[in-house]
């Protein structure tokens, strides 16, 4: 997962037919960001997001924004590979140590609900910038929190728990307002952008377990926060030079010609809002447990080491990075594509838990299909993430039409809700009825929403290329 740019707008660029428009720059009064004044044909998806980023005098929002996204996420995934056997050996608990790996999340979802109407208060910059802050603060403190609690037990929990916690409320600041400045920032490129974005959270996520690893080996426990409490601080530092820019002072405003007003807004469509938050929901359950089900899979069938699983999941990142561009860049090249891009990320889910099931190959190519399955699931997950908030943006009901927060907050905050479900309700079924089970189960229910959505969100009179 505020309308300065998009506001006046009865019919959001992104909504309008193919092969119409071209940006033609032209320095706004206020400075800052040149506003888009005049469209003329030539289409769109032809020109490169960067030379239309860069045409446009809008490059470093871009790069501050995915900067944003990618350390976000490297923060978060930063101690998946070392903290819970450093917090067994300081003297805490199991629970006590799952607790630390839940209060980031969970502080998340809270701030998603207070996000848009902290956003419409003080400026989406402005909280997306305290975002930063309160992380590189927030990694401050764990970096510091063995020389605080040096005798372990309770007092270092404490002392951990206090700053996830508020890197938590940073992380939700930093993700919620980031995919908002990008819908106002780049109406008319913002497929494109919120793919880049995804990307980027792909990377920060094959990146931060990878650094975490390494610096915890070299340096210690200390080393990684550290780094990460700089990089962020400088990160909102240039942010903070930037303000006047991100705040929308010359936001890109579309000013709609004769020739681009005859594609009209698609309008209301509760069903279509209903399945895509429907497909977010499912994107998080599985995404949030395939992994830990699909290791013990592998571990105890195939007799894999971990080292094994880890390299075959990192290629999820890989995947999942590589086709948020292309889905971003399929978004923006008509008014259908985001939802025909959506309706491919269902049917690509079923295959993907289908293949993983072994419903598909005969036992001895298990492990081949499981790989596949794995590969095929990151780029389910791009499919249906990118386009999410495009869609839902189209066909919102009346009263979520004019804010582009409340949008992401609810995008965000019911994939959250997915991602706990699965650990939760996916992880024990698992055990009862074995992994093959379960993703067939989820198969059944991603091809139903495949076939489903497919003829609802393509129905004649819904969308007139």
């Amino acid at each position: 997962m505020p309308r300065a740019g998009l506001s006046s707008l009865e019919e959001p660029l992104a909504a309008s037919p193919p092969s119409k428009v071209r940006l033609q720059p032209r320095v706004s009064s206020q400075g800052s960001l040149p506003r888009i004044s005049s469209i003329t044909s030539v289409g769109r998806s032809d020109d490169s997001i960067w030379k239309v980023v860069v045409d446009s005098g809008r490059f470093a929002p871009a790069a501050l924004l995915l900067g944003c996204a990618y350390m976000t996420w490297l923060a978060i995934t930063l101690q998946d590979p070392y903290l819970a056997p450093w917090a067994l050996e300081h003297d805490m608990s199991g629970s006590q140590a799952g607790i630390l790996y839940g209060v980031e999340p969970l502080t998340t979802v809270v701030v998603g609900a207070l996000a848009p109407a902290l956003g419409r208060r003080f400026g989406t910059a402005r909280v997306l910038l305290v975002g930063l802050l309160l992380i590189s603060l927030a990694f401050a403190g764990i970096a510091a929190a063995p020389l605080l609690a040096p005798g372990g037990g309770r007092g270092l929990w404490e002392a951990l728990l206090g700053a996830l916690a508020v890197g938590g409320v940073g992380e939700g600041l930093v993700e919620m307002n980031a995919n908002v400045l990008i819908l106002e920032l780049f109406p008319d490129v913002s497929g494109q952008m919120l793919g880049l974005a995804e990307a980027a959270v792909g990377l920060g996520s094959i990146c931060g377990p990878l650094f975490g690893g390494v610096a915890f080996a070299i340096g210690g426990f200390s080393a990684g926060a550290s780094a990460v409490a700089c990089a962020t601080l400088l990160l909102a530092l240039s942010c903070l030079t930037s303000l006047r820019t991100l705040s929308g002072g010359g936001a890109a405003c579309l000013e709609d010609d004769e020739e681009a007003s005859s594609g009209a807004d698609l309008g209301p469509d509760h069903l279509v809002f209903a399945l895509v938050l429907l497909g977010t929901f499912l994107a998080g359950a599985i995404s949030s447990s395939y992994e830990p089900l699909a290791s013990l899979h592998a571990v105890n069938d195939f007799g894999w080491s971990l080292a094994t699983v880890g390299v075959v999941f990192s290629g999820y990142g890989v995947t999942y990075t590589a086709v948020s561009v292309l889905a971003g860049r399929w978004c923006d090249s008509s008014r259908a594509a985001p939802r025909q891009c959506f309706s491919c990320g269902a049917f690509v889910a079923a295959l993907s838990s289908f293949l993983s099931s072994g419903s598909l190959t005969a036992r001895p190519w298990d492990p081949a299909a499981l790989i596949c399955g794995a590969l095929l699931l990151g780029a389910a997950d791009a499919l249906l993430l990118v386009p999410s908030l495009i869609v839902l943006r189209q066909c919102a009901p009346g009263n979520w039409r004019d804010s582009n927060s409340s949008l992401v907050a609810l995008d965000q905050s019911v994939f959250a809700l997915g991602s706990a479900f699965g650990p939760m309700v996916l992880l024990p079924v698992g055990e009862l009825v074995g992994f093959r089970c379960v993703m067939a189960g989820v198969a059944s229910v991603s091809a139903a929403l495949g076939l489903v959505s497919a003829p609802l969100m393509m129905r004649p009179g819904r969308i007139s290329e």
